[in-house]
């Protein structure tokens, strides 16, 4: 049975750091510890600012073993343990916690208990999108206080533990990388057509030529401008015929006659070429701006950002945004079409399949129509999916700390391309091997989170006094 508890702040010393002034930051001296530097249990001060050294600074220094704490924002009740030998400073909001007395509290043990303490500490913080919480709150918890030989005997049984589910996590982290591998393999050999060399060799009549179609592309692009144009036209007419109501119908994009960019290469079938993505698209839009006080019409549902999902849509969280009438065609969906993140995780995409009716988009989004029976959306779906798996999408972005996938550099993106007969036997053999893998990733995913609920389980028996058998801790003690 656990001794009864305590409370934090009667047996160690908890105190905030101090507001060092951004512009006294230096290069060279004593880095502070801000809460950015604070990493899944550890500290690093290898990006940290740095300040010169001054007496006034003394108490306000951390020493080897000093548990630090983030008191505000997003990941308020992080914590990491100061492994450095050199010396640091403690930044404003960031608290550190240290044992008044190692002969009555261990530092180690009350590292283990931090992790138990984790999640009341993030109950108890107040604040709504940026939580704080103050030194006073945590020195408020209780913690489970048995003898030090006790508290050493449960550290080291946790670490054991710890130690060998460390071990098992590893290996499944491990198999993760190796199908992310795997996943590029088969991704990067589809789009050089070395999947289907022995289909091509049985096929020959099927192998079809990409310089033709690519013209087939800009035909159908032309034909459907000459439909939009048609349909424009009449909207016109009746909007007219009903006394001008609601907004005039957007007249459609100009469509600009050009040639069909592509390029042979060695590294690819002599079928096939190399081209851009807006070659082989008929479109690429962004969405409608949300603007309450300007947009008029309907209410009605639209995907947002957060709604795609890799391959997938999350339809449980929409919201309404007002369209006319006359929008339909602007910002509707249809079956088919490819949905493209532009900020947020740019590149990031599905197809739509017709999962909502009266479905509409956000700005923040693009949507990709391609000329089915030509290209399949499939096609440029996973050709996204291998340049961000490999990170090779990421030298489109524009932004800094914010990185967004501009509709001029998503119609850059290079995409080979071959017959629609081929593409199809590469959709099935990719589909084929990736439905192994995703199995497998979700087996993986599976046997991590229960890695993580046993180091939970751990925890909790450890400070219910349930991990260390009274037997041994007496017979340690006598």
């Amino acid at each position: 049975m656990m001794a009864q508890g305590v409370t934090l702040g009667s047996v160690c010393q908890i105190s905030n750091g101090f507001a060092f002034k951004s512009k006294e930051f230096t290069d060279s001296g004593v880095p502070v510890v801000r809460i950015s530097d604070i990493h899944e249990g550890q500290i690093s001060t290898q990006n940290s600012a740095c300040i010169d050294a001054r007496s006034e600074f003394e108490r306000f220094k951390i020493k080897k073993g000093d548990l630090l704490i983030a008191l505000s924002g997003a990941t308020t009740g992080k914590f990491g343990r100061f492994v450095g030998s050199n010396a640091a400073y403690l930044n404003q909001r960031v608290g550190r916690l240290r044992s008044l007395d190692e002969k009555v509290l261990s530092q180690a043990y009350l590292y283990y208990f931090l992790h138990e303490a984790k999640r009341q500490i993030e109950k108890i913080a107040y604040g709504g999108a940026q939580p704080n919480i103050s030194t006073k709150q945590i020195a408020s918890i209780e913690v489970p206080m048995p003898d030090i030989l006790e508290q050493h005997r449960i550290v080291e049984k946790i670490e054991a533990l710890f130690a060998e589910l460390d071990k098992g996590v590893e290996a499944l982290k491990t198999t993760q990388q190796q199908l992310k591998i795997y996943r590029q393999s088969v991704l990067k050999h589809a789009f050089e057509g070395k999947l289907t060399e022995p289909w091509r060799a049985a096929n020959p009549d099927k192998v079809g030529n990409a310089e033709t179609l690519l013209q087939q592309i800009q035909q159908e692009r032309q034909q459907r401008y000459q439909r939009q144009l048609s349909n424009w036209q009449q909207a016109v007419k009746n909007w007219e015929a009903n006394g001008k109501e609601g907004k005039k119908p957007v007249r459609p994009k100009r469509l600009v006659p050009k040639s069909p960019r592509y390029s042979t290469s060695p590294e690819l079938p002599s079928s096939w070429a190399e081209t851009s993505f807006s070659t082989l698209c008929l479109e690429a839009a962004l969405g409608k701006m949300l603007d309450k006080k300007k947009n008029t019409g309907t209410p009605m549902p639209y995907l947002r950002n957060v709604n795609v999902r890799w391959g997938s849509f999350d339809l449980d969280d929409l919201l309404d945004m007002k369209f006319e009438p006359s929008e339909n065609e602007r910002y509707g969906l249809e079956n088919g079409d490819l949905i493209v993140c532009e900020g947020g995780e740019p590149g990031r995409c599905a197809i739509w399949q017709g999962q909502a009716s009266e479905m509409r988009f956000q700005k923040a989004l693009h949507r990709v129509r391609v000329p089915i029976g030509l290209v399949a959306p499939e096609w440029l779906y996973y050709k996204l999916w291998l340049l961000a798996d490999n990170g090779a999408l990421a030298k489109h972005f524009t932004g800094t700390t914010i990185k967004h996938l501009t509709g001029e550099a998503l119609s850059e993106v290079p995409v080979s391309i071959c017959s629609p007969a081929e593409q199809q036997q590469i959709i099935q053999a990719i589909e084929s091997s990736l439905s192994v893998v995703e199995q497998l990733e979700t087996t993986l995913i599976q046997n991590l989170q229960k890695a993580e609920a046993l180091r939970q389980s751990i925890l909790k028996k450890a400070f219910a006094g349930e991990l260390v058998s009274p037997e041994v801790t007496e017979a340690a003690n006598g």
